[in-house]
């Protein structure tokens, strides 16, 4: 299977990056994260909407450039490598692909211009179906909604279908809570809202669910290949009793499992985001996508505290982000053992 990128796409993830390096630095993390206990890089957003990375899925007609979910693998990838604050995965992956695929003219005309700017925001809660109807009006809870306390809309999953609901409405309620690595979330507890239909497709709603957890996981390739790096370049650099501690035969085999896995997440995050790219069937690729992103990453993070000694446990140091980022990414996704009963579950289920 070729997972090469075309040229747009490879362009488009340059750019991302570019912009990224220059200003999710780690001196400007540290200034924002004095400011507030919950991090989102305004600044950095609007650069980002300016170059016209957040128009990648958003349609021509909507001042888009239309090249679909694969022109995101290499800006999740950068987003997760410079532990970047800003809602990528939320608007354009939970938000700007349903609305393209889902929506109506009137939603995406209202909606889609404002993803292309920078000025609109979109979230979901996707993973259970926690909203309940009743009478025709939407009722429930879901907790740690992604930016959920910024987002213009809410996409609302239910048994049997997805709806948009405005935060700002009547019997919405949204709770800022705060995670381990810092990325703005909230509680939402709706109670009677009106909510404004997208999709009646169960198989629309089970699509994002798995668009979203593909995602997640290559933003954790991009977490582990960049906290790799750190290690790699602090174990060359490292001396002692003369020499490298790279050059020790137990700190480069604890380095290679840890390449080993970083690379294995990455594979499998690609090939479950591709498939879902081209139509085809994804579920077991997107549970195999989940565990490594939840075990593999866990792995590699614990490898690069380890091997970076007293300062993987300091928070002035870079690398304390990574192990944060991580660990909420194996929070998002489930617990990897439950990946592994889900995809031996689809496996039974096969006819032989």
């Amino acid at each position: 299977m070729d997972f090469s990128l075309s040229d747009e796409q490879q362009a488009l993830g340059d750019l991302a990056e570019q912009i990224l390096a220059d200003t999710a630095t780690h001196e400007r993390l540290s200034a924002l994260e004095v400011q507030a206990p919950a991090v989102f890089d305004r600044d950095l957003w609007a650069a980002l909407a300016d170059a016209g990375v957040l128009g990648a899925v958003v349609p021509e007609e909507h001042g888009g450039s239309g090249l679909g979910l694969g022109a995101l693998l290499g800006v999740l990838e950068s987003v997760g490598r410079h532990v970047a604050p800003v809602p990528v995965l939320p608007t354009l992956v939970m938000g700007a692909l349903p609305l393209t695929r889902f929506g109506s003219a009137e939603q995406r005309q209202r909606l889609l211009p404002g993803v292309t700017d920078g000025s609109v925001i979109l979230t979901a809660a996707l993973e259970e179906p926690w909203a309940r109807v009743e009478a025709g009006r939407l009722s429930g809870e879901a907790l740690a909604v992604p930016y959920a306390q910024h987002a213009t809309a809410i996409l609302v999953a239910t048994e049997a279908a997805v709806f948009l609901v405005d935060p700002t409405a009547d019997g919405v309620t949204v709770t800022e809570q705060l995670t381990t690595n810092r990325q703005p979330v909230g509680d939402v507890v709706l109670d009677g809202v009106v909510g404004e239909p997208l999709t009646d497709d169960p198989e629309g709603a089970i699509w994002m669910t798995q668009v979203a957890a593909a995602a997640v996981c290559a933003v954790q390739a991009g977490v582990c290949k960049a906290a790799l790096r750190m290690t790699s370049e602090h174990t060359a650099s490292r001396q002692q009793f003369g020499k490298p501690i790279a050059e020790f035969q137990a700190v480069a085999q604890r380095a290679a499992d840890a390449f080993i896995d970083a690379e294995m997440i990455r594979l499998t995050a690609w090939q479950a985001l591709f498939r879902l790219d081209q139509g085809w069937p994804a579920t077991q690729e997107v549970h195999v996508a989940k565990f490594w992103a939840g075990d593999g990453g866990m792995r590699v993070v614990h490898a690069t505290q380890h091997l970076h000694g007293g300062l993987g446990v300091d928070t002035s140091y870079p690398v304390h982000r990574y192990f944060l980022w991580a660990k909420q990414n194996e929070h998002t996704l489930g617990t990897p053992t439950r990946e592994l009963i889900r995809l031996g579950a689809t496996l039974a289920d096969e006819p032989v």
